[in-house]
This record gives structure tokens, C-alpha cells and sequence, in this order.
């Protein structure tokens, strides 16, 4: 049994073929093909060791700017006035005449009655003359004011002339070296002894004169 084919049958399937024909074509233009040549994608430029000046640079321009600013901004700090400079300090006053140059209210020589203070009775050697027997009267008056617990004065006539004319005048007799005098409290004179006496002697004197 034969089949015919109608020709209405053909015209259809011969459009299909062309449609798909330019269906395919189409395709192919619109989608470049699998051979074409990829297109390389531009990737950012990474930075790098080469790049650390000019990154450097810019820190360090951003910087200089904000310190530029703040420095403007910032108001000046006035100066501080100089310190007054403070005046010379006043030269001190001469020291007071010592005690040995001196004369009490009640005309005795201030070693007397600075000595009297402390002890009841005090031992006054006169000398100055420059004799050997000189210097050791006044030794001797020292040594006999000391084991007796008295205390003790030397008076040089000479280089005290002025506290040894007070003396004088404040006793009232002619004093002469070797001398030793004896006082007691409130510089009442006690006794005298007049020329070179040992320190027994002179111990004992004043041993007396306390007890008076």
C-alpha cells in the first residue's frame, strides 16, 4: 500500500526546515561561538612594596596638613614675665665687742661677772709683764682655781689696758702684775694676793673666800 503525501504536507515540513534553519544560524551569531578568543578581565593593581613611598609620602603630606591646622588654631601661650630679682640681702651687723674687751654695768670686767654666773667664786689673774715668773703665776692660779672647783680669769694688763683701768678704778687701788684677786657673787672683791702664789695657796684662798 502506497502513501501519498499531500502537497499541503510538504510546503509545511519544507517552512519547518527553514525555521530552524535560521533559528540556528541566529543562535550561532549571538553567541560568538565556542572558539573565540576569552576576553582578559583587568584585575585592580595590588600594592606592593614598590608602592610604600608614595603611600608614605601622602601619610605623611596628611599630617603636615593637620598639624598646619592645629598649630593655627591653637593660640599662642604668652610668655611668662621674668622673676623679680630680689634685692641683695643686707650686710649683717658687726658682731658685739666679745665679753673680754668689755665692761659691766657695775664697772667690773664682763669675763668677771660672765664667770660669776656659774661659779661662787671666780680667780683673776693679773699679768702681761712678759717675766718668766708672770706666766707662771697665772699657771698656777689656774691650776689652784681648778682643783677647788672656782672658776678662773686671766686679765693681760697689757693687751686689755682699757678693762684693766676699769678695774682699777672700779676697786680703787693701783693693780700690779703678777696679782691675783678673788671675787665672789655680785663681784664683791674677797681677798688679794698680791705677787707670784702657788696653786696650794691660791686653791686655799679661794676655799676661804666661798666659805666667808
Amino acid at each position: 500500500m502506497s502513501l501519498a503525501v499531500s502537497p499541503a504536507v510538504k510546503v509545511f515540513a519544507l517552512v519547518g526546515i527553514l525555521g530552524a534553519l535560521v533559528l540556528g544560524l541566529g543562535m550561532m551569531l549571538m553567541g560568538g561561538g565556542t572558539d573565540a578568543e576569552p576576553t582578559a578581565a583587568v584585575l585592580p593593581k595590588k600594592q606592593g612594596i614598590l608602592d610604600a613611598p608614595a603611600r608614605a609620602k601622602k601619610v605623611a603630606a596628611k599630617a603636615n596638613a593637620a598639624a598646619v591646622k592645629k598649630a593655627a588654631a591653637t593660640p599662642a601661650t604668652p610668655a611668662k614675665p621674668a622673676a623679680k630679682t630680689k634685692p641683695a640681702a643686707k650686710a649683717a651687723p658687726k658682731a658685739k665687742a666679745s665679753a673680754s674687751s668689755g665692761v659691766a654695768t657695775n664697772g667690773l670686767p664682763m669675763q668677771i661677772m660672765v664667770a660669776l654666773r656659774s661659779h661662787n667664786v671666780v680667780v683673776v689673774s693679773l699679768w702681761g709683764t712678759g717675766g718668766k715668773i708672770d706666766a707662771m703665776s697665772r699657771d698656777e692660779a689656774a691650776a689652784g682655781a681648778s682643783a677647788v672647783g672656782a672658776g678662773f680669769v686671766p686679765l693681760n694688763v697689757l693687751e686689755q689696758g682699757r678693762v684693766a683701768e676699769a678695774l682699777t678704778l672700779k676697786l680703787g687701788v693701783v693693780l700690779r702684775a703678777p696679782t691675783v684677786l678673788l671675787f665672789t657673787s655680785g663681784g664683791k672683791l674677797a681677798n688679794t694676793l698680791d705677787g707670784f702664789r702657788d696653786r696650794e695657796t691660791v686653791g686655799q684662798a679661794a676655799l676661804d673666800a666661798l666659805r666667808g
